[in-house]
Formats: C-alpha cells, sequence, structure tokens
C-alpha cells in the first residue's frame, strides 16, 4: 500500500482544507467560535495554521485514504 511521505502529506491535507472551504463559504458558510450547522456557521471555516490538531489529524486521515480509493479504481499516484 502506499504511503505519503509526513510533508506530502500535510501539504494534500491543506489543499483539501482549502478547497472544501472555499465550497463552504459559496455556500454561505461563515466561520464562528462555535459550529451551528442551522446557521451555516463551522469553526472549521478558517485557515489551516487556525485549526486544532484534532481537525487537521482528521483530515490527514481522510488523505491517507486516498491511494487505496484509487488503486480500487484502477488510478494510480506519480509523484
Amino acid at each position: 500500500m502506499i504511503k505519503f511521505e509526513k510533508c506530502d502529506l500535510e501539504s494534500l491535507a491543506r489543499y483539501q482544507h482549502e478547497i472544501w472551504m472555499k465550497k463552504r463559504k459559496k455556500e454561505g458558510w461563515k466561520y464562528g467560535k462555535k459550529s451551528d450547522f442551522d446557521k451555516l456557521i463551522c469553526l472549521a471555516i478558517t485557515g489551516w495554521n487556525n485549526l486544532n490538531d484534532d481537525t487537521k489529524k482528521a483530515i490527514e486521515r481522510y488523505i491517507e485514504l486516498w491511494p487505496e480509493a484509487l488503486i480500487r479504481s484502477n488510478l494510480k499516484i506519480e509523484k
């Protein structure tokens, strides 16, 4: 199984977070110190450096699933 280098994993996680955040902002979501999904407020609508470690690790775990998903789809990763 393919494993990302730590620096690559963090770069991909940062990029994924930026994509996610831009999409949410277009949908009307805003940053707030306490999430309220009915009011479209989420504490993760912030820059990578402002995220707590648990959120960063969750995004990195999501990225770690990519290689298997790509392999199962008959795709591959090249650097």
